[in-house]
């Protein structure tokens, strides 16, 4: 240590330091009596009185950019440790110039710095003895909000058909240049590093992902937990339809009726009759028509569900069958039938697959082939009327 002061003795003699040197501590003057020889004459002693000041420090040594944290512990100390001259320590914390609070210790070094807030302080520091204190040294302090680490994510859909990939998007804040994204489906690690994530979600399943920023250096909520999707999925319903005719087989010129029964058509389903191969009739359930004989009927349904497999779907084709109306002729042997000379008649034609003969008389009775046997009224004509009686 350098000595900064006056040496007064008796004489002029070559004078050595002897005795109890005092090591310095703490910054400012202290005085220190001290023995000293004479060498011309070693028994001879003199005392001298040695004025002794307390270096500066050459550093406050700790963070000058904090991180701002509620109730956060900062550390700070003297460079050099321990400060030549000083017997104790003196600190003060400043915001702008408002004094927080102050502190004096025993050794260089403050471990109980909090800071209330973020902006700039000023930490002070110098040592002192019993003579005085010592030129200050100051660290400028520089108090930052930490970055927030946050993440959401949202979903393509989360109400989806069975078996419908659905793609989940993750939007980052403050994940740094390299962030790192874990998904979780139920709680269980899903799919890879990346922040879009596909997955053919099952019914009742909870989607989630966690953020890891790549900021290491103040930062809050790292890692950081998204908002939860929670999955609605609906199963996958068959659609299917049915038709049934009024009749298998009808007479030719008669209309047929056709009515189709729909499996998970919905409240809305849609309806396209179809003869042929050819779109017929409108948007219903029931489908009339006079059929040709061969005639392929069909129906397409379409349904309303959300969720269907097979949609559209195809009936059958259901053939129709049509009994053409039969030819028959009357030829009468006489000319006359009367009801006391009886006579026979002819008819030419054959009777129909399931039908019968029909005739009507003068008088407008209805007869059948089983009555012709009979006697005839008077002057009554006999009328035959072709026709298919199913």
């Amino acid at each position: 240590m350098e000595l900064d002061g006056c040496l007064s003795t008796p004489d002029t003699g070559c004078h050595i330091w002897q005795g109890n040197q005092y090591p310095p501590s703490g910054f400012g003057m202290y005085r220190t009596i001290n023995t000293w020889w004479y060498s011309a004459n070693p028994d001879t002693i003199f005392n001298a009185s040695l004025a002794v000041q307390v270096a500066t420090p050459d550093s406050i040594v700790g963070y000058d950019s904090v991180c701002f944290e509620p109730n956060q512990n900062n550390s700070y100390s003297l460079s050099p440790n321990p400060l030549p001259g000083a017997q104790n320590y003196e600190w003060h914390l400043f915001q702008d110039t408002i004094s927080l609070q102050s502190w004096n210790t025993l050794l260089p070094c403050l471990d109980s710095v909090f800071f209330p807030d973020t902006g700039s302080y000023s930490l002070i520091s110098r040592g002192y003895n019993n003579c005085g204190y010592g030129i200050p040294d100051t660290l400028h302090i520089k108090v930052f909000s930490p970055d927030t680490i946050s993440i959401s994510i949202s979903s393509s859909v989360n109400e989806i058909c069975e078996g419908t990939l659905v793609i989940f998007t993750a939007t980052s804040f403050n994940g740094g240049p390299s962030p790192v994204f874990h998904w979780k489906v139920n709680g269980v690690n899903q799919g890879i590093n990346d922040s879009v994530f596909s997955y053919a979600s099952a019914n009742g399943d909870e989607i989630v992902c966690v953020l890891t920023s790549s900021i290491t250096v103040c930062t809050a909520n790292n890692p950081a937990t998204s908002n939860s999707i929670l999955m609605t999925i609906y199963p996958l319903l068959p659609v299917a339809v049915s038709i049934i005719p009024s009749n298998d087989t009808v007479c030719e010129g008669s209309q047929v009726t056709f009515t189709a029964n729909a499996i998970n058509g919905g409240i809305n389903p849609s309806y396209q009759w179809q003869v042929n191969g050819v779109n017929v009739g409108t948007n219903n359930p029931v489908f009339t028509y006079y059929p040709a004989s061969g005639d392929l009927v069909s129906c397409i349904l379409t349904s309303s569900e959300q969720c269907t497999v097979n949609n559209p779907v195809s009936s059958i084709q259901y053939p129709v069958s049509v009994i053409a109306t039969p030819v028959v002729t009357f030829t009468p042997c006489f000319d006359t039938v009367t009801t006391t000379n009886a006579r026979p008649i002819r008819l030419k034609g054959g009777i129909p697959l399931g039908g019968g003969r029909l005739f009507r008389t003068g008088s407008n009775q209805r007869v059948f082939l089983s009555q012709l046997s009979r006697p005839w009224l008077k002057n009554d004509h006999l009328h035959i009327y072709k026709r298919c009686i199913l």
